[in-house]
């Protein structure tokens, strides 16, 4: 219930926010009307171990002079749960084998960030959304090749990420983000942010840190 009320009160502040700040008059340079910029970066657990790259577009859209509307679409290339890591070792381990594995997260996801009041280009703000997340897993072994389905029969081993036999699923996802952006005189708008993501519907805990920066164009 506490990872569900972090997602839940940085949206619902965002929207009851909005009103406040609807006739602010700073002009409208420091929020742009819209922007879609291309994000880089890289992707933990929430130990901050298991690196791996995430990529991602994102277009956002203004609602007021304070807050932005997003939407997501985010390339993980490793969001294996730590058991399923742990899985590969210990069958690895048991059977003499070689195991190796990792889900792929292909993720779309949509919120609204509250940009903090400043008259500077510079805007810290925070906010969260939610989406989808498809998860494939690809398993194979050194003499065996791709086991991804066979795995769990091989083995008995599983985490419930994705169902014993099967090799991707589609679950919700729920994010909270942090971050600073800025529209500058060029049109050029970047944006440099932390993301914790939460995959729901799993029996072991699909969750990471991103550390991103994103860089493209305002209309």
């Amino acid at each position: 219930m506490k990872c569900l009320n972090a997602l839940f009160v940085p949206v619902a502040f965002v929207v009851l926010s909005s009103s406040a700040f609807a006739q602010d008059a700073r002009p409208a340079i420091d929020t742009p009307h819209a922007y879609l910029v291309g994000i880089g970066g890289a992707a933990f657990n929430q130990d901050f171990k298991n690196g791996t790259t995430t990529v991602a577009m994102e277009y956002g859209e203004r609602v007021s002079a304070d807050v932005m509307a997003y939407a997501n679409f985010s390339f993980i290339e490793n969001m294996m749960s730590e058991q399923m890591r742990n899985n590969l070792v210990n069958a690895s381990s048991a059977l003499g084998q070689q195991f190796s594995g990792s889900d792929r997260g292909m993720a779309f996801t949509m919120g609204a960030k509250y940009l903090l009041p400043t008259a500077r280009r510079f805007r810290p703000y925070f906010g969260g959304g939610f989406g989808l997340v498809n998860l494939k897993r690809n398993i194979t072994e050194q003499t065996f090749g791709d086991v991804s389905e066979s795995f769990f029969f091989m083995t008995g081993l599983n985490d419930g990420v994705i169902d014993a036999g099967q090799n991707a699923t589609t679950r919700p996802l729920g994010e909270v983000l942090v971050g600073v952006a800025a529209a500058l005189k060029n049109r050029t708008y970047i944006d440099a942010k932390y993301r914790y993501g939460r995959v729901f519907n799993t029996v072991e805990n699909v969750d990471f840190s991103q550390v991103s920066f994103g860089i493209g164009v305002t209309f």
